[in-house]
Order: C-alpha cells, then structure tokens, then sequence
C-alpha cells in the first residue's frame, strides 16, 4: 500500500511516470518488487537463478507488460538476469522495448515492457 502511495505522489508530481525507479527502495524495478532466488527456491521454480517478483503496482510499466507476482525474471534484452543490478542496467537502456524472459508456472514467457 506505502508503493502505491509513493508511485502515484511521484507520478501527480512530475505529471509522468519516471523510468526506472518507481517505487523508492531498492528491491523494486518498473514497478515490480523482487527479490533474488537462493538455491532452494531456483530448484523449486526450476531455474539456475534470477529474480522472483512478489509484487507489481498497478499502472506500472512492469503491469501494462503483464509480469506477474510469481513470475522469475531470468533474462533481459537476452542476457542472464542474477541480480538487481543486472535488470537496473537493462532497464537503463530502455529507449526502444526491452524484451524480458520470466519463467511462470515452469514455461518460458516473453515480455516487452515499452518506456
């Protein structure tokens, strides 16, 4: 609820979505909170690594693209995603769509998130 408060004060301020930092903290991304797999959870979701979302904020560029809570982010514009930092810096290059590869319910899923 304090994410939803923060993104739409941000967005009434400047009157537009801001890139990459939606929500203040450092674990969300477009709007999508996550967080990194250890292993237990890569073997359960049946990936080496990556990132788990547990949450997405309505409105958000991560919504509009349909990633989910659940989903594991494992690729971005082709490249392995083992960190926030990695996505960060994928993310930062978003001047055309960006494709994201998540893994939902054990398939493979390709996502386009637009600025």
């Amino acid at each position: 609820e304090q994410a939803r408060a923060a993104y739409e004060e941000a967005a009434a301020y400047s009157g537009r979505r801001p890139l990459t930092h939606y929500i203040v903290g450092q674990s969300f991304v477009a709007g999508a909170q996550l967080t990194p797999l250890n292993p237990t959870l890569a073997e359960y979701f049946g990936v080496e690594e990556g990132l788990l979302v547990t949450e997405v904020v309505p409105g958000t560029p991560a919504e509009e693209a349909g990633i989910l809570a659940g989903d594991v982010v494992v690729r971005v514009a082709g490249d392995p995603v083992t960190s926030l930092g990695d996505l960060r810096f994928g993310l930062g290059y978003l001047d055309r769509p960006l494709r994201i590869r998540v893994v939902r319910r054990g398939e493979p899923v390709e996502i386009v998130i637009r600025k």
